[in-house]
């Protein structure tokens, strides 16, 4: 279960600045947080890297690569849609670093949160011993006169409030591919899953007179939806209780979540804080055709970052990432994991 964050009067810019890393559970250097309020409440609290305003080339999967624009403007939509969806109405933007990276953020966060309704009340830049207030209806340059502020290391938290202990240290074991008989199982099922999907998707496509050609693609997406609804449902009710997916429900599960529009449907059928959930993501994840690990391993980063468990949630992302480096959901997900925290996480 995801841990209450502790209650503080936040009466000022100092006030807000000081609760950050403890909201976050992380030091907020080089980054920038979307603080999300409605009626004078946080009720959104998000980390994003400050992009490398130089970098406007395709999107970049190298460990520790700044993000691009692009990145960075798909980030601030998410959040923007998540603040506007939870009936958040006013918004404060904290960059931490350089002048330069985080008025291009503050540029960008202004314009996203105009398109979504949103009021951003506050900019600030916080820098190693002063913070500096930025005009919102102002150009991102335009600045107030800087105050004297010192971030506050991440050592425990306000009011004794105490943060969810760590996961333990063998987290690569939660998500290693499996081996031996099961491995060998799996992959007998998924040559049958593929041949089985591969003919359902055939026959839609040379039905003839059935479907127009212009709506082939559209009648093969909600077939698969479809299934994967009936998939995802079938697999829900064995997990609620305590079960395990036999190989042919598994490898067809695993296989469906591959496609973006199923793993919507997974994510929000899933979408709880009960562990349940995770250990059904993770035991698929295990299980999974190199190839196929994304969709299960970012589903299981998902759930463990709903259950407090944002070490493991890196681990599963991680694992997606090598399997399918380049992959969309993947690299989505490794954005996402760090930046939202885990009772704001995206529905």
């Amino acid at each position: 279960m995801t841990e209450p964050h502790p209650r503080w009067q936040l009466e000022s810019i100092p006030d807000l600045l000081t609760a950050v890393p403890h909201l976050l559970n992380t030091d907020p250097a080089g980054s920038a947080v979307v603080i999300g309020f409605r009626d004078q409440r946080i009720h959104l609290v998000a980390r994003l890297d400050l992009p490398d305003p130089a970098d406007l080339t395709d999107l970049d999967t190298t460990p520790g690569a700044a993000p691009t624009l692009t990145q960075t403007l798909d980030i601030l939509n998410m959040i923007a849609a998540e603040c506007s969806d939870d009936g958040s109405r006013d918004v404060v933007v904290v960059g931490y670093g350089d002048a330069e990276p985080v008025q291009v953020l503050f540029e960008l966060a202004t314009t996203v949160c105009t398109i979504y309704d949103l009021t951003v009340r506050h900019l600030v830049r916080v820098t190693e011993d002063q913070y500096v207030e930025h005009d919102p209806h102002l150009p991102a340059a335009a600045t107030r006169a800087a105050a004297p502020f010192t971030p506050p290391a991440r050592t425990g938290t306000p009011s004794g409030t105490q943060h969810p202990a760590s996961p333990g240290p063998d987290l690569a074991a939660a998500v290693a591919p499996v081996t031996g008989d099961a491995a060998a199982a799996m992959r007998t099922a998924f040559a049958e899953v593929r041949s089985r999907l591969r003919t359902a998707i055939l026959d839609i496509r040379l039905r003839p007179g059935t479907v127009p050609p212009q709506s082939t693609e559209e009648a093969v997406a909600e077939a698969l939806r479809r299934l994967g609804r009936t998939a995802v449902d079938a697999a829900a009710a064995v997990s609620e209780q305590g079960g395990t997916l036999d190989d042919d429900a598994a490898a067809e599960l695993i296989v469906l979540v591959g496609s973006a529009s199923v793993l919507g449907i997974a994510h929000q059928r899933t979408a709880t804080d009960d562990d349940q959930y995770l250990r059904m993501w993770l035991d698929l994840t295990r299980r999974a055709a190199p190839g196929f690990v994304a969709g299960p391993a970012c589903l299981a980063a998902c759930a463990a970052w709903r259950t407090n468990q944002p070490e493991l949630a890196r681990v599963a992302v991680t694992r997606a990432l090598d399997d399918d480096p380049h992959g969309t959901v993947a690299v989505l997900a490794h954005l996402l994991i760090g930046t939202i925290t885990p009772d704001a996480a995206p529905q």
